[in-house]
């Protein structure tokens, strides 16, 4: 099996996390009472960048947005932010004001992998169990299906669920107790 390159898994990415009018730009997040997209998305990888624009940007705004962005190196260390990100910002606060910022790193699972102390956790047979640790999940949980957790002491202490899926991908929503955070759940 030939694994998609970093650039094609974050096409996949954006494809996933968002809905798109058919000439590729933003409408929405890809999720249930979707929010209107960001104004912009910025991928980077290793083997080269991608971005988006919501729809609604006009394309003078989008065509400015895209020569900048065209000058972002690809990513050669995840912990650093996008050396254009000053410019970006200045630009979309020129049309509105930016209130929200974004960046993080995305992952993906390799083929194999071996799971932690992991049960199936369904609205079926157990959302009692999650009222502990994470009430709000009660009530997406049919929705966000598949949906594993790890149950320590009768207690679910990190969570991993289908947060948002498309034709391509699904991407995984993880959420894990402060205190049980840094054991690979």
């Amino acid at each position: 099996m030939t694994l998609p390159s970093n650039l094609e898994l974050m096409q996949r990415h954006v494809v996933t996390l968002f809905r798109h009018t058919r000439s590729g730009r933003l409408l929405t997040v890809n999720e249930p009472g979707a929010s209107l997209a960001p104004r912009c998305f910025l991928g980077l990888t290793p083997g080269g960048n991608l971005w988006r624009f919501r729809h609604d940007l006009p394309d003078q705004l989008v065509d400015e947005l895209t020569a900048i962005l065209a000058e972002e190196p690809p990513l050669t260390d995840p912990r650093q932010l996008p050396v254009t990100l000053p410019r970006v910002r200045a630009v979309l606060a020129a049309q509105a004001p930016v209130e929200q910022t974004w960046h993080g790193p995305a992952w993906s699972f390799p083929v194999e992998i071996a799971p932690p102390n992991a049960v199936a956790t369904t609205r079926v047979n157990d959302p009692a169990v999650l009222m502990g640790t994470f009430p709000w999940m009660t009530a997406s949980l049919a929705a966000e299906q598949p949906c594993v957790a790890v149950v320590e002491h009768g207690a679910v202490v990190a969570i991993c669920r289908s947060a948002r899926t498309s034709a391509v991908a699904a991407e995984a929503g993880v959420e894990t107790v402060e205190a049980y955070r840094g054991r690979g759940y």
